[in-house]
């Protein structure tokens, strides 16, 4: 998960919490198309480390080497550049993971392609909108330049001070939609 560089406050710890997303089909195909938009994210990482391995280039998957060649690809549908950069940020962790088991246990590198990525919004790229008499709680979740942000209407209220809330990362679990929140959450002394 992302949380930028703040660390976590004195007498806190990170929790989430699972809310389903209720949207109509327009928003459905919308945040189905973010996740796919993650799945090319995640392929284009892949794509990468073959076409250098076709061309006997040395490897080169940090983020340091992957940010500028996916800046250079240009945008993964609607997804913003730190939304992209969240899911090579992942890729690259898992492959640098796999090598590091290599040495000693057995490992599979990040190599296979998936169709539907999870996608993380990190802290000041989301708004919570708490639950009114009249109107569902929901998350404004930002999207590329020059797009409409994507709005989804939530299943119910979340626990959590939207203060302490660090990222969401919108989720496909058997056709269903759902948002994982992130938080800061204070320690009750017992």
């Amino acid at each position: 998960m992302a949380f930028g560089s703040a660390g976590v406050p004195e007498g806190h710890v990170i929790r989430s919490y699972r809310v389903k997303v209720m949207s109509t089909r327009a928003k459905h195909r919308r945040a189905t198309a973010m996740l796919v938009a993650g799945g090319d994210a995640w392929s284009f990482c892949i794509d990468r480390f073959h076409a250098r391995i076709r061309a006997g280039l040395p490897n080169a998957n940090s983020l340091i080497q992957l940010w500028p060649d996916q800046k250079a690809h240009g945008p993964f549908g609607d997804l913003s550049a730190h939304c992209a950069q969240d899911i090579t940020k992942a890729w690259s962790s898992a492959y640098f993971e796999a090598i590091r088991r290599k040495l000693g246990l057995r490992a599979a590198l990040p190599l296979k392609k998936h169709h539907l990525v999870p996608v993380t919004w990190r802290k000041g790229e989301f708004t919570l909108v708490p639950s009114t008499g009249r109107t569902r709680a929901r998350v404004e979740l930002a999207t590329r330049r020059r797009t409409e942000k994507l709005v989804l209407a939530l299943s119910h209220d979340h626990p959590y001070d939207c203060e302490l809330v660090r990222c969401v990362r919108l989720v496909s679990q058997a056709g269903e939609l759902f948002l994982d929140l992130t938080a800061w959450v204070p320690v009750v002394p017992a």
